[in-house]
């Protein structure tokens, strides 16, 4: 009997243990929030400890604040709800410093109103299909008349990487000239959809209706009508592929990207580059383990056969979601990339 109580007190100590070691690691894992506006009124920046709660609810990211968690199940919206943002930096991007600035620099052009959250579809558009209200453009403003570019975000058409894979790259492309804007389109599955329609055509069919809303209020957003490129990440490089391959802008009567720019695109090789004459600027790592490498080695092959002038960076080292790509060996890929589309933007 000795013996077993001596046992039972060792289980509870250790039950005690677990339980106080569980809590401290979830202590460990909260967030810190606190006012929104600083003492000038202007709004506060985030950083890395701040809990997702209070990144979500920022006023300078009204309209785009739940896609900083892309998760897109409620439950777990509400379990990692209160964790800090540095946890979930592996799963964010590789670069905690891309990531915070890329978020702040968001809030910061909405401070002071050189951003806005916009639709591409119509509230008749919406009311006939609920889905579509999880669509929309945020927009920075560049210059007046200056070419644009759409960015369409990875996330495995199951949810949104803005923080790894959008709002980074949104100060650089500024700095290029170009009016930016991010795509929302919808990912997930939607009650119904299972055997209905791919996430990928519906995500596709999101980039040629937020194009077309783009061109044709062109002079009302004071952007150019007819220069432009898309951008687009894993998930969002397989949307531009299909957008420029499967030529849907001819069949609207609207102009071609001048330009294509693909990082780590996924599934490429899907598609038929004939009569397609966008030129192409693709970076991917050999080691991704996300992206069929082999595959966009197929689909590069078919866009030079098919008279495409494609530039195809292919580095050994850097994996997925590696974002503006530093401290990779895969960093300056943009600035490579904007290079090779400005042949083609200003080519008159």
């Amino acid at each position: 009997m000795k013996a077993l109580k001596i046992i039972g007190k060792a289980v509870l100590i250790l039950l005690g243990a677990i339980i106080a070691l569980v809590i401290l690691a979830y202590l460990l894992l909260l967030g810190s929030g606190g006012s929104y506006y600083n003492d000038d009124g202007s709004y506060a920046l985030i950083d890395s400890n701040c809990s997702f709660n209070y990144i979500m609810k920022h006023p300078g990211l009204e309209g785009i604040g739940e896609e900083v968690l892309p998760l897109g199940n409620d439950l777990l919206r509400k379990v990692c709800g209160p964790w800090k943002l540095k946890i979930m930096i592996p799963f964010l991007g590789k670069h905690e410093e891309t990531v915070v600035n890329g978020i702040n620099y968001a809030i910061q052009q909405r401070d002071v109103g050189t951003s806005e959250f916009i639709s591409y579809y119509s509230d008749a558009d919406k009311a006939a299909d609920k889905t579509k209200e999880d669509t929309g453009l945020l927009y920075y403003k560049t210059a007046e008349g200056a070419p644009f570019v759409v960015v369409a975000p990875g996330g495995g058409f199951t949810m949104l990487g803005v923080a790894s894979s959008a709002y980074p790259y949104a100060k650089p492309l500024q700095d290029a000239g170009y009016n930016v804007f991010v795509l929302e389109y919808r990912v997930g599955v939607y009650e119904g959809e299972e055997d209905r329609i791919p996430a990928s055509d519906r995500a596709a069919e999101d980039m040629i209706a937020a194009v077309k809303y783009i061109l044709d209020n062109a002079d009302t957003l004071g952007v150019s009508g007819e220069d432009y490129i898309v951008l687009g990440s894993s998930a969002g490089g397989q949307v531009t592929a299909k957008y420029c391959a499967e030529r849907e802008y001819d069949t609207l009567g609207i102009p071609a990207p001048k330009a294509c720019i693909m990082l780590y695109p996924a599934n490429c090789q899907r598609y038929d580059y004939t009569g397609c004459t966008v030129p192409m600027y693709i970076t991917v790592c050999q080691d991704d383990p996300q992206i069929d490498v082999n595959g966009l080695d197929t689909a590069v092959a078919a866009m030079e056969a098919a008279g495409l002038r494609v530039s195809y960076n292919k580095f050994e080292t850097g994996g997925h979601s590696f974002g503006i790509g530093v401290g990779t060996p895969a960093e300056g890929w943009m600035e490579r990339g904007l290079e090779f589309a400005a042949e083609y933007v200003y080519a008159d």
